[in-house]
């Protein structure tokens, strides 16, 4: 005899949509990250609060990385070494990813 549980079908196969919203979070919270970590950096240098326009979000990011943080900007004032900005990326992306271990930690 066959039970009503053996009869039934897995309602939640293992797709592949679960796995690319994973992978889309995560990169857009790195690149939100980076953008934060610049805005912070360039704030504490005296420039001012800076954020790119949403073309230029994910294209300015690699430009940023490489220490230059006016990429993606129209304009800034007195705006943040490179070695100022890169230690407030890694600072911020540090946070970043402490909340994704705490995230998986609850879930």
């Amino acid at each position: 005899m066959v039970s009503q549980r053996e009869r039934r079908a897995d309602p939640y196969p293992l797709t592949w949509e679960i796995p690319l919203a994973i992978f889309a979070g995560s990169l857009l919270a790195l690149v939100l990250g980076v953008h934060l970590a610049r805005g912070l950096a360039n704030l504490a240098a005296g420039a001012g609060w800076a954020w790119p326009a949403a073309a230029r979000l994910f294209t300015s990011a690699i430009d940023v990385l490489e220490g230059h943080p006016g990429a993606g900007l129209d304009h800034v004032a007195p705006i943040a070494s490179p070695d100022a900005l890169l230690a407030w990326v890694f600072a911020v992306e540090l946070i970043v990813m402490a909340a994704y271990v705490v995230l998986i930690w609850v879930c």
